[in-house]
């Protein structure tokens, strides 16, 4: 028995159609051409800024300057060539009156619309594979990885057949070669130009970076995301190795100038949710396509084909919910960690139960030697041990009580800070000019999962109104990771709880084992009371179906301090005396 492989014969007639005479040929010489004096012109001003003001190796900075230029050329020829290629696939056969000839024919719709789909695609696909002999050159002066490059051409392949189709689309619906052509470049510019508009509109009416999920369906914001991996705002890792430059701080403003993954559901590079709305888009345009193309009967569907239509619809929401959503594998084993662990606090005597010096180390700084540094001692409140931290002085100073925690977090937990305190007196506005004088601070040592140190801070003070229009910082100036202060109630017991920082701070400096914790008081003149501190971390996250940190639950409370000790969640402002009524004056 043989096995007899026949090709489609639209795609056979389609292709000799497209490469017979010498126009497609005279295309793809003056695309090679063109792609080689970028190439040329790239290295040139690689060469001149590797020279002129360094930044890592020249060879490194010119492979990737050349290869991430003829990405861009190539990706820019994808969305001019593409929906050209297709958009006059069914439109010139109702043109030329021969449709009626090809739906006589044994053909399918379907089979019809791959055979015109799949002559679009290899073309854009020989001027890809034309182009790697030029892309490769990037090689000869190092810093692309191979991986990058098969990852960008896929890239541009997925781009052409998502645009190819939208082409197809246009073709059976409209029936105009004209129209096809002009509904097909305004969609592709919707993509490019209208969520470029959409991104700068929300972030002129927020008043700061929007979400980068607005540059989605740009195919050039999505590449530049597949292209660079920030490390932080200034670094970027690129096929391996780290290198800054103006090169990469364009690349991480064209994929929405953000990689923070609290702006999405999920930590995903911007093209991730670029490949899987084209995906979807090009199957839903090319099934459409296929109901558009009949003479008749169009939409009427047999009862199992709509259960399919359902079964796909339903697939599709399945499949976001997993690969993208809240039902993700990764979720799922986290929700079950949660399930099945519990909070533990990390710090030992939090209640100075014991004396100080059991788990803490007390120091303490001044900035003239003649001025006393401040104290840390333990006081009896209501049957209660505190800690009091104060001070008096004129200059600036510093005193901390810090314990070695030396301990490894799972890096799907959850890790919150939260201290009970009452601050009776500060003599500095906020934090100080510097926003690195508070009269409470909590600061956390800790290691990421790459072994690189960080500090994490967070200032507490009792100031919530501007002093006389005086610009402080409302953040510490001089801190790694800055914090926006909270305000407590002054004088009054206080209880500040953090966020997830597991979550909270970026995933490439997220912490992974904990050195040490520090809580201190700055300033001038200070007194500070600290009824109880505790570290919490717990295996895996609970269901947040997509929320923020701030929707997660708390962990189990600390127990009352006594009679006298309030515990408030946020500070509580005393309303104002009531505006008694005007009372009128008799006449005369």
């Amino acid at each position: 028995m043989k096995l007899r492989v026949s090709l489609n014969p639209v795609l056979i007639k389609e292709l000799r159609g497209r490469m017979r005479g010498p126009r497609a040929y005279l295309f793809l010489a003056g695309t090679l051409a063109l792609l080689g004096l970028v190439s040329y012109g790239l290295y040139r001003l690689a060469l001149f800024g590797a020279q002129s003001f360094g930044g890592g190796p020249a060879g490194a900075i010119i492979g990737q300057s050349v290869f991430v230029g003829l990405i861009f050329v190539a990706l820019l020829a994808i969305c001019a060539i593409a929906p050209a290629l297709t958009a006059g696939a069914i439109s010139g056969e109702h043109e030329r009156k021969t449709i009626d000839m090809l739906m006589a024919t044994p053909l399918r719709p379907s089979s019809i619309l791959f055979g015109k789909l799949a002559v679009s695609l290899s073309y854009a696909a020989l001027i890809l594979i034309a182009a790697i002999p030029l892309v490769s050159l990037s090689y000869v002066f190092g810093g692309v990885a191979t991986l990058d490059m098969l990852q960008s051409l896929l890239l541009l392949l997925g781009f052409a057949l998502t645009f190819s189709t939208i082409g197809l689309f246009f073709s059976a619906l409209l029936r105009r070669t004209g129209l096809a052509v002009v509904a097909s470049y305004i969609v592709l510019a919707l993509f490019v130009m209208g969520t470029v508009f959409l991104y700068g509109v929300v972030a002129v009416i927020r008043q700061q970076p929007p979400p980068s999920w607005l540059l989605a369906l740009n195919p050039f914001s999505a590449m530049a995301s597949a292209l660079v991996s920030p490390a932080s705002l200034n670094v970027f890792s690129f096929g391996g190795g780290a290198f800054s430059g103006p090169l990469f701080g364009l690349l991480w403003l064209i994929a929405g100038g953000s990689f923070d993954p609290s702006t999405f559901a999920a930590s995903r590079p911007l093209w991730h949710y670029t490949v899987g709305i084209y995906a979807w888009l090009t199957v839903v345009l090319y099934l459409v396509s296929t109901q558009l193309i009949k003479p008749a009967r169009r939409f009427r569907l047999r009862p199992r084909q709509w259960v399919m239509v359902a079964l796909f619809m339903i697939a599709s929401i399945l499949a976001a919910l997993v690969i993208y959503g809240p039902l993700t594998p990764g979720r799922i084993v986290a929700w079950l960690r949660w399930t099945t662990s519990s909070p533990r606090n990390l710090i030992v005597n939090g209640a100075f139960g014991a004396p100080l010096d059991t788990a803490w180390q007390v120091s303490a700084e001044s900035e003239h030697d003649n001025e006393s540094p401040g104290e840390a001692v333990l006081l009896t409140q209501d049957g209660r041990t505190v800690l009091r931290i104060s001070r008096i002085g004129d200059a600036h100073a510093e005193t901390r009580i810090t314990q070695t925690i030396s301990q490894t977090i799972p890096s799907d937990g959850w890790l919150q800070v939260r201290v009970s305190f009452r601050i009776q007196s500060d003599n500095l506005y906020l934090c100080g000019i510097f926003g690195s004088e508070c009269p409470l601070m909590i600061k956390l040592i800790y290691q990421d999962a790459s072994g690189n140190r960080h500090e994490w801070m967070q200032g507490l003070n009792t100031e919530t109104v501007p002093l006389n229009f005086v610009a402080y910082p409302e953040t510490c100036t001089t801190c790694e990771n800055p914090q926006r202060f909270v305000p407590a109630p002054p004088q009054d017991w206080y209880t500040y709880e953090s966020p997830n920082l597991l979550q909270s701070l970026s995933p490439y400096a997220a912490p992974s084992r904990i050195e040490s914790i520090t809580i201190a008081a700055g300033g001038h003149t200070y007194e500070t009371e600290v009824a109880e501190v505790a570290l919490f971390v717990r295996d895996g996250r609970p269901p947040d179906w997509g929320s923020d940190a701030a929707g997660f639950p708390t962990p189990t409370p600390v127990p009352p301090f006594g009679p006298v000790f309030i515990e408030r969640a946020i500070p509580v402002v005393p309303p104002l005396p009531p505006t008694p009524a005007p009372t009128a004056t008799p006449a005369g």
